[in-house]
């Protein structure tokens, strides 16, 4: 195994947990065609084989991926998050957001700039579960173009189940970067797990 280098020259747990441990973080639909029995190092070796992840960590941890590696558990919260927000008005006019989760339903109604809803259609859908993590993904999509090809393999086991995203992470779509709606959702999501 290659040493992970980052400003402090530290290993990362948290990373190796990321790069090999896939059950920690994958959604249900990423693991159905991997066998549920034996150990959990097993079942990790086939899910990281089934879906061919790379295992190279040939990567530095800047400031940038470290936050990724350090909010990895909470990015589909964060989506979620930043889809209620991005979605506001669709969910006040379909009565969706009095069936939101308390924090959801107070990030949504955060007076915090968001891109609008028409950055990505809804095509006649309501805004169910997996249209707000779309939404969401779509924004923090933004900046995952950037980190390197194993995470973003990772990125989409996490969002397995969301329409449209690939398996590279291969975004050309991606809206402009949203930096403090990105920071608001990650501390919301730390604060109140869900």
């Amino acid at each position: 195994m290659e040493m992970i280098s980052s400003e402090h020259g530290l290993l990362s747990a948290q990373l190796l947990r990321v790069m090999y441990d896939p059950l920690f973080y994958a959604a249900p639909s990423a693991r159905e065609a991997c066998p549920t029995t034996g150990s959990a190092a097993w079942q990790n070796r086939k899910l990281i084989e089934h879906h061919r992840l790379a295992c190279r960590i040939d990567f530095t941890l800047d400031a940038e991926r470290s936050w990724w590696i350090e909010h990895w558990s909470s990015l589909r919260r964060i989506a979620f998050l930043i889809g209620c927000r991005c979605l506001r008005d669709t969910l006040a006019t379909e009565g969706g957001l009095l069936h939101l989760d308390p924090v959801a339903r107070r990030f949504a109604l955060l007076p915090i700039v968001a891109p609008h809803a028409s950055a990505k259609p809804l095509h006649g859908r309501r805004a169910d579960d997996a249209v707000l993590h779309a939404q969401g993904f779509g924004v923090i999509g933004s900046i995952a173009i950037r980190l390197p090809y194993a995470l973003r393999q990772r990125l989409a086991l996490i969002f397995h189940d969301v329409e449209g995203i690939s398996r590279d992470m291969a975004m050309p779509n991606a809206s402009a970067p949203y930096p403090m709606l990105i920071s608001t959702a990650s501390r919301y999501a730390q604060a109140h797990p869900y």
